[in-house]
């Protein structure tokens, strides 16, 4: 459903929208220099973004794969499909990546401007503090999901749902992505594994619902993040 903010019309989702659903809604806006142009355009969201790329992403693996084509096909058959293949490890990859993006995006423009974290150490003991900067930038999405957010959002810790589950695997085939290594290359005549084959075998996995529904965790009472509510545009 289409929300008139202050007479505008926001018909997409992707727009970044501050309490979308209260009195107090505003449509974020930036200005910026672009050549001798000053430039003012409407911000997105940069979760809705990510989950939408990754939704584009799913819904072509769907199309590719619903033949199970790779499930039959075996020895050195592969030649006659080599382009379906590549194009299949592409949007598998990109899925994966946008998934993961999206929840990292959340996190990080989930903590409020005031914020201090303070990590625990294995003694219990409080010993640093992070602004919300510093939480961004140097603590891991994994200490911000388990530890971070749910201060934030005053929720329970996620990681005995089953999201927290599919958010391994996915954070796992992410980090296999970004940083490939050289076996995942190397010609071999034995059986062996590699990402390849991971994404193969995860072909029917929808990395961005999954990354949805770990989102959420924090947001699924709250009203106003209106990009979260509206997904899948």
């Amino acid at each position: 459903m289409d929300k008139e903010i202050m007479g505008i019309v926001i018909e997409d989702p992707r727009v970044l929208v501050a309490n979308a659903y209260t009195k107090n809604s505003a449509i974020a806006y930036t200005k910026e220099k672009v050549g001798d142009d000053t430039l003012n355009f409407i911000l997105p969201s940069s979760p809705a973004i990510f989950l939408n790329l990754a939704l584009q992403a799913r819904e072509q693996v769907v199309e590719v794969c619903k033949d199970e084509l790779f499930m039959k096909v075996s020895d050195y058959k592969w030649q006659k499909n080599s382009r379906v293949l590549i194009d299949f490890f592409e949007i598998m990859m990109t899925q994966i990546i946008f998934s993961y993006s999206a929840i990292e995006a959340f996190a990080n423009t989930s903590i409020p401007e005031d914020f201090i974290y303070h990590p625990k150490k294995k003694d219990n003991r409080f010993t640093e503090s992070y602004k919300k900067e510093q939480t961004e930038r140097y603590i891991s999405l994994n200490e911000k999901l388990k530890d971070v957010l749910p201060n934030i959002f005053k929720v329970d810790s996620p990681t005995k749902l089953k999201e927290w589950n599919g958010y391994d695997t996915l954070q796992k085939l992410r980090d296999r992505i970004i940083h490939l290594k050289s076996s995942d290359t190397t010609p071999s005549t034995e059986v062996t594994k590699t990402i390849w084959g991971d994404l193969i075998r995860h072909q029917r996995t929808d990395f961005p619902s999954q990354a949805h529904a770990l989102i959420g965790h924090f947001i699924e009472k709250e009203k106003e993040h209106r990009w979260f509510r509206m997904f899948p545009y």
